[in-house]
């Protein structure tokens, strides 16, 4: 997959309100609808075509 267009929601951990730059956090994301995308595979959350997050996907369910 190269590009996709997925809507959802991010869990971040409790305590925690934001993340800072170049801080390293692990979230939960809930996409609206399934998405083909394996465990190890890179992403970038964007708002408005802005990269505000990189990741790499580690389960699925």
């Amino acid at each position: 997959m190269r590009t996709a267009e997925a809507t959802g929601t991010i869990e971040l951990p409790e305590g925690i309100t934001k993340a800072r730059q170049g801080g390293l956090i692990t979230v939960q994301a809930t996409l609206r609808r399934p998405v083909a995308m394996g465990g190890g595979t890179h992403f970038t959350i964007r708002d408005n075509g802005k990269a505000m997050g990189f990741g790499l996907g580690l389960t699925a369910r």
